[in-house]
């Protein structure tokens, strides 16, 4: 089980249902829609698949698809190593 953790370098705001991050050492800032911002909270505190898990719960759509969402927005993160540090043995 793998789980994520915000980078110290990155701030994030919620916007009602929206969100935004700040990369503080670039000045880069990113907005995240409806689906992307639960999934930026959930980070640091599951693994994708609870956070798949928890998408479904809240959005009732299919494990595959929520996971390869959480999947998808992992890997195309747009600061790169920069936004997530891997927690190991979690």
């Amino acid at each position: 089980m793998r789980r994520q953790n915000h980078s110290e370098e990155v701030l994030f705001s919620r916007l009602g249902d929206e969100g935004v991050t700040l990369h503080l050492k670039t000045g880069v800032y990113y907005s995240l829609n409806e689906t992307a911002t639960p999934i930026w909270e959930m980070i640091s505190n599951l693994s994708e698949e609870q956070m798949a898990h928890r998408l479904v719960e809240d959005y009732e759509v299919d494990f595959d698809r929520a996971l390869q969402s959480v999947k998808s927005f992992l890997e195309s993160t747009p600061f790169g190593s920069c936004k997530f540090d891997v927690a190991s043995g979690l």
